[in-house]
């Protein structure tokens, strides 16, 4: 009940999250991304969150923007941390039982007008992988109030292998980037035309 409530707290704070802001001294011609692992993360899936944010990187800085990304250099200044947190990936049994729940939710209502019911009820089950980040600036860039913005990704697994899953979370993981940079590019543009 607990973690009930705690996942609650979280979802709420994701959808009424600020944006992103960065301080209007912040003079900025490369961002630093770090990626950090809050928790325990599969060897695999955490490698390829890593490929990820450098093709992240690498196709950002080839077009035209405020500013460039590096990867982590290890310092504490003008930087970006995507913490990755619990990640949970659809097993097969939890595909199957969702193919299971569905189709009786779906054979129910067909049953219940078949027998001459007056009304009829229907339901599923799709599960989703979810992954929560939380970015979070350096503080010598920080404009917001909040130390981390939370973030949640969702991915339906499409009944597909544990492969083809991390491969959508981490395609998910890139969406969710362009996003972010969006937002600090906004953020910088209005501080430069500020000056």
């Amino acid at each position: 009940m607990r973690n009930v409530l705690i996942l609650s707290l979280l979802f709420l704070s994701v959808s009424c999250a600020p944006k992103l802001a960065l301080k209007k001294e912040a003079d900025l011609d490369r961002l630093n991304i770090c990626v950090v692992y809050t928790v325990e993360t599969d060897s695999v899936f955490a490698a390829r969150i890593d490929s990820t944010v450098n093709t992240f990187i690498d196709q950002y800085n080839r077009g035209r923007h405020a500013f460039y990304l590096d990867g982590c250099s290890g310092g504490d200044e003008k930087t970006l941390n995507v913490e990755i947190g619990e990640t949970e990936l659809i097993s097969e049994k939890q595909q199957q039982m969702a193919t299971l729940v569905s189709a009786l939710g779906i054979a129910l209502p067909v049953a219940m007008v078949a027998s001459g019911s007056n009304f009829w009820v229907a339901f599923y089950y799709l599960p989703k992988n979810r992954t929560f980040v939380w970015f979070k600036l350096s503080e010598d860039i920080n404009a917001s109030s909040e130390i981390a913005q939370a973030r949640r990704i969702e991915s339906s697994p499409f009944y597909g292998d544990m492969s083809k899953q991390m491969a959508r979370q981490s395609a998910s993981l890139y969406e969710m980037m362009g996003k972010v940079m969006k937002e600090l590019e906004e953020s910088y543009r209005k501080n430069r035309r500020k000056k």
